[in-house]
């Protein structure tokens, strides 16, 4: 190494540990003088990795490769460690044109760690790089274009020359794929997992054409991750209540919840009221959730003896009969939540008095909220009316106040139920 570049580095490295006053527009110049030192230094490290690899100086504490060894050494995340040293081989074994390009500043590092992953897979590959003006042909392109976009040219280049290498690494990728679905402690499900490349694409487009709709809408609270959570929920629901998905053991698969008589009749807050318990899973859910539920659901009623015998099994009915919904479905259109436009096809009957405490199944009694919304009401045991001269529906807290912008927790923890008349 030159003198004068180590004399750099070691005042670079010794300079005092506080912030650099950038002067007042200098900004821009300072930032791409830096980044341009950032490529020269990550080419110096990659120069230094394939020294020490050469070497087998790695060996010396103990590790147990040159990849170990930069992780702890030199304190790099496993994956980052992996690629610094991918390139170092790569750009000092075969792309030795890459290497010259970006020790002059022609190629980024991320230029250059791209090349490296792409163009030496296969024996095709390497044998496509090293014919004649076979990296210089990449290098060019490289040097034209962003780190971003080279890593789809280089995809097309790949298709050109190794069209069974990358049908047999598509298949590698798609064998990867896995969901893990566990439910916790606190009855959260943890959800873990990965798609391939169309898998993941076509559970986005879904996920979108359900976030969009609500992103941005008037009383709109959710974070988009709360938002893409409930979009995926929306689309289990909606698998389940159409009927896209196969039978199990004879019976049609949805979600069960049991509860006893006295979660539905009293009101949301009352206290004393037995928990509603959920299958599949193992959770337990408030006398809120299970009048929600319960709003546009197939009850069966089912009595037990003392000892556990089954006394009575009745006939399953659904709270809001099909044709019902359907006239539902004809006024409403679309969640009537304000600023909502979730479309009918994935929102609730709800039951605006409800009918465990005598509300009628009704048309009158009768509205669309999506499932978001339709816990909100719910949880906040707001007030429903519909204007016949402004054509529109009124929600309002228990005690009368209208509702303006998403609720208010605090006021609605103040409210006080009505039982209706």
């Amino acid at each position: 190494m030159d003198a004068a570049v180590r004399e750099a580095l070691e005042l670079l490295v010794a300079a005092p540990a506080v912030a650099f006053d950038v002067p007042l527009g200098a900004g821009e110049e300072l930032a791409r003088l830096a980044q341009a030192g950032i490529e020269r230094l990550c080419a110096l490290r990659m120069d230094a990795v394939a020294t020490v690899e050469s070497e087998g100086s790695w060996r010396a504490d103990g590790s147990s490769s040159v990849t170990a060894w930069l992780r702890t050494a030199l304190d790099l995340p496993g994956n980052e460690a992996w690629t610094v040293v991918r390139t170092a081989r790569a750009l000092h074994d075969e792309l030795t044109l890459t290497r010259s390009a970006l020790w002059a500043g022609r190629l980024s590092w991320a230029h250059a760690s791209r090349l490296s992953r792409t163009a030496l897979v296969t024996p095709r590959r390497r044998a496509a790089v090293a014919a004649p003006g076979g990296e210089a042909t990449l290098v060019d392109i490289a040097c034209s274009v962003s780190a971003a976009d080279l890593s789809r040219l280089l995809a097309v280049w790949a298709h050109g020359v190794d069209a069974a290498g990358v049908m047999a690494a598509e298949q590698q990728v798609f064998d990867q794929r896995r969901v893990s679905l566990a439910q916790t402690l606190d009855g959260l499900w943890h959800i873990e997992g990965l798609l391939d490349p169309v898998g993941g694409a076509t559970l986005a487009a879904a996920l979108d054409s359900v976030v969009g709709a609500s992103l941005g809408a008037k009383g709109e609270d959710r974070t988009v991750v709360q938002v893409r959570a409930d979009a995926l929920v929306d689309l289990a629901r909606h698998a389940l209540d159409t009927r896209q998905v196969p039978r199990a053991g004879g019976l049609r698969p949805h979600l069960f919840l049991h509860l006893q008589p006295e979660a539905l009749a009293g009101p949301p807050s009352s206290l004393g009221a037995p928990p509603g318990e959920l299958a599949p899973g193992e959770a337990t859910v408030s006398a809120v959730v299970a009048q929600m539920l319960a709003c546009d659901a197939e009850l069966t009623v089912v009595r037990w003896g003392g000892d556990g015998s089954l006394l009575d099994l009745g006939r399953s009915r659904r709270t809001v009969p099909t044709h019902l919904r359907k006239a539902v479905v004809a006024r409403d259109r679309f969640c009537v939540y304000p600023g909502c436009r979730r479309p009918a096809t994935w929102c609730d009957a709800h039951h605006i008095v409800p009918w465990a405490r005598g509300g009628p199944t009704s048309l009158a009694n009768l509205c669309l909220l999506c499932r978001y919304h339709h816990r909100v009401v719910h949880g906040f045991d707001l007030r429903i009316t519909r204007s016949v001269e402004l054509q529109a529906w009124q929600f309002s807290y228990a005690d009368g106040a209208p509702l303006r912008g998403p609720p208010d927790r605090r006021r609605a923890r103040r409210t006080v139920y009505v039982p209706a008349a």
